[in-house]
């Protein structure tokens, strides 16, 4: 079963807004590499997603915006990768200064 292009767009802003909450969180360059951006993070400083979840996310955040190049995920992936969204956002809000988040 293919995903509806209205549960695709939320995916890809779920994506987003993940990378810009990370992004601010570490004062890092712009990128779509969550994983890169995770390890930017002091070493002290442990991000609660795992580096193998965070690589699930990262072709959604730049394959989406070209769909003629990329297959549309099946249901069970989109909702996978829609928690796996939530979960990132979730931890980078917690850890931000409420000053960032204003």
């Amino acid at each position: 079963m293919n995903v509806p292009p209205e549960v695709v767009e939320v995916l890809r802003q779920w994506v987003r807004k993940a990378e810009h909450d990370l992004e601010a969180a570490i004062q890092a360059p712009r990128t779509h590499d969550l994983i890169a951006l995770a390890a930017l993070l002091p070493l002290e400083q442990t991000f609660p997603v795992p580096v193998e979840d965070l690589a699930e996310l990262n072709p959604y955040s730049v394959d989406v915006r070209y769909a003629d190049d990329w297959r549309e995920p099946r249901l069970v992936d989109a909702n996978r990768a829609l928690e796996l969204a939530s979960q990132v956002k979730a931890a980078v809000r917690k850890a931000l200064p409420p000053f960032v988040l204003a």
